[in-house]
């Protein structure tokens, strides 16, 4: 039976989720601020970079022009937008941070111990620790059919030991963890196999 998590869990979990969102606006910003200029046969240009707005003002279309007054409005205000977007994320980095430091000198957190595992960064040990590892786990099967390494018995009609398969959808658990091996099968034609399962 599953356990609900706490509230305080739940709160937790808070802060890694606001930090995928952040990213994800940050992502569209940035890629509409570089459609825009891409339209006017402009390239290079990256807004995530110091003297964005400096860089902003040399710009020079395709055909040599100075960019369009409304264009370049346009631009600061999503350069404004963006620069909010970074404060914001800065601030639930920090936050996140914060959850992983040990709480006393004594016991560290899973988190903080997460951490310190060559490999993993401070997003992963955080999103491990808030949405995985407050589970309890009754054996490692159990663990491998979370982290969708491992198939589930067939609960409808027909035999009850049938292999299952892995794909993406329930290897992924929300963009959590993992990644599909992909395999090249002829020459023209990659693509991604699904990898049989058995139950044993």
């Amino acid at each position: 039976m599953a356990r609900a998590p706490t509230p305080q869990e739940e709160d937790r979990r808070r802060v890694c989720r606001e930090r995928k969102t952040l990213v994800g606006e940050r992502v569209q910003h940035v890629n509409r601020i570089k459609g825009l200029l891409f339209a006017q046969g402009v390239f290079g240009y990256e807004p995530l970079r110091k003297g964005r707005r400096e860089r902003l003002d040399d710009l020079r279309t395709g055909d040599g022009r100075l960019l369009p007054v409304h264009l370049k409005a346009q631009i600061i205000r999503e350069l404004d937008r963006l620069e909010v977007l970074l404060e914001q994320l800065k601030t639930v980095e920090a936050e996140r941070d914060a959850l992983l430091k040990p709480a006393t000198d004594e016991a560290a957190s899973p988190a903080a111990m997460l951490a310190r595992l060559k490999g993993i960064g401070p997003e992963t040990a955080a999103v491990l620790w808030t949405e995985g590892l407050f589970r309890q786990f009754d054996n490692r099967r159990h663990v491998a059919a979370y982290a969708g390494l491992a198939g589930c018995r067939n609960t409808g009609s027909g035999p009850s030991h049938r292999p299952q398969f892995v794909d993406q959808k329930s290897f992924d658990h929300d963009g959590m963890l993992g990644y599909e091996p992909r395999r090249k099968t002829s020459l023209g034609n990659q693509r991604a196999e699904k990898i049989e399962v058995g139950i044993r």
